[in-house]
């Protein structure tokens, strides 16, 4: 199934970077941990299963010279292990990843019109602190996060949102009586897409509010985002239970993540 998984999943991640003129130069295999590579003008792309700590991962990596990956960095990961997932799991992994990329490039277009901010003058808030910042609104979340770190050996913030951030939210949402959290918690979360980094911006839109159920709850969860979550979530609705046939990838020369840059791994 890890296979599948990440077949389907570089198919959609295909279909939004050739838009952005990116090229599939490697399917990803998942024996021998060997990436999906995609190479663009400027940067590039690699989506990888790690048998060892079953995850998925997105990197990217800017071109050097000769037109070969410098160091890669982690955009997005997710957990998937076939005795506990499924290929609806690998759908929500494909939607994170193709919102991220999308989200990076929107980002380099705005860094390009401010480029005459200070180095340094914004500071990204990660998935990890943002489950801290729900504490004071669930105070039992606290030994949830505990007792998920104990298990995984790390926090996996996906897998935190699944099994007790989304459904508190829901719960809370659908209690009349609890406006003033409900109000500190939108808080948080709006203050935290806006200082966010992409893994923390796309795990609210996707992971947390693509989750909501209820038409009520829906629509109070609407009434309380700031205007710019609100936006970035209606942009985020069109990954919601999409599903898409993968493309078929031509044959290219096989490329190794030893030989492509000695790091993604």
């Amino acid at each position: 199934m890890e296979q599948q998984a990440l077949e389907m999943i570089t198919g959609r991640l295909e279909q939004v970077l050739s838009a952005q003129k990116y090229t599939l130069t490697q399917p990803g295999k998942v024996e021998g941990n060997r990436p999906a590579l995609f190479f663009g003008e400027k940067n590039a792309y690699a989506v990888v299963y790690e048998r060892k700590t079953k995850q998925f991962e997105l990197r990217q990596a800017a071109l050097d010279g000769k037109k070969m990956p410098d160091e890669w960095t982690s955009v997005s990961a997710w957990m998937f292990d076939s005795a506990e997932h499924n290929m609806k799991d690998a759908e929500s992994i494909a939607n994170d990843f193709c919102q991220s990329v999308e989200v990076v490039a929107v980002k380099k277009k705005t860094v390009e019109r401010k480029a005459e901010r200070k180095k340094g003058e914004e500071k990204y808030v990660n998935p990890a602190f943002l489950m801290n910042r729900f504490v004071p609104v669930f105070p039992d979340l606290r030994y949830a996060i505990q007792a998920h770190r104990e298990k995984y050996g790390a926090l996996i913030p996906h897998e935190m949102c699944k099994q007790f951030v989304v459904p508190m939210i829901t719960g809370l949402l659908k209690e009349n009586g609890e406006k003033q959290r409900q109000e500190r918690l939108f808080e948080v979360l709006s203050n935290n897409y806006k200082n966010g980094d992409l893994d923390t911006k796309s795990l609210i839109t996707l992971g947390i509010l693509n989750q909501i159920e209820g038409e009520d709850n829906i629509r109070r969860a609407e009434e309380l985002a700031s205007a710019e979550l609100l936006t970035a979530w209606k942009c985020a609705r069109k990954y919601k239970n999409r599903k898409l046939k993968p493309e078929k990838v031509k044959k290219q020369a096989v490329l190794s993540a030893e030989t492509s840059t000695g790091s993604l791994k």
